[in-house]
């Protein structure tokens, strides 16, 4: 069983992911997280403005802190960005892996996540342990990384800041506030 833990604020992603390993596999550990930033469906590539395809973040077990950044440049293949947005922290204890992502909802790269709090993506996440790949969702085809119809439904958290007035500056906004 691996366990998926994910939360959002108003700009960032946090996803955390445990996954039960008695063995320290290196490279033949890692962890991919795949995006349909626009929900629909299907791989949008890289454009002639150089706004780009849906996105993928990855880390792996010889690097546990370094974040792999990847985008699908066609339909069918990927390319690694160039820029690296967002972070990863992994560890192994001897009974499990775990990993925690930080990846921002609205990045300034154009091959990176765009969308605003509250927005509907597909998400797929795939996980190789000691080499052998396990799946989310589990239904999905052997390729389905190539596939975003496969995907699951990912429905952020939508997040307002507000500035609250303070109630000994302005009263009659701070009781409007209140209402």
């Amino acid at each position: 069983t691996i366990t998926v833990w994910i939360k959002n604020d108003e700009n960032q992603l946090y996803i955390a992911i445990k996954v039960p390993d008695t063995s320290n596999s290196g490279s033949l550990d890692q962890i991919y997280l795949f995006f349909d930033e626009d929900h629909d469906g299907a791989i949008d590539t890289v454009n002639a403005g150089g706004w780009g395809g849906e996105d993928i973040k990855w880390a792996s077990g010889n690097s546990p802190t370094t974040l792999f950044d990847s985008y699908y440049d066609t339909a069918s293949s990927t390319t690694t960005d160039s820029s690296v947005d967002g972070a990863v922290g992994g560890s192994f204890t001897g009974s499990y892996w775990e990993w925690e992502f930080r990846i921002p909802l609205s990045s300034p790269d154009n091959l990176d996540l765009n969308v605003k709090s509250g927005a509907m993506l597909g998400l797929s996440i795939l996980v190789v342990k000691d080499n052998v790949s396990h799946q989310y969702p589990e239904n999905a085809g052997a390729s389905s990384v190539f596939s975003p119809s496969d995907w699951a439904d990912l429905d952020t958290a939508r997040v307002f800041q507000a500035v609250i007035p303070w109630a000994h500056d302005d009263v009659a906004t701070w009781v409007a506030f209140l209402t």
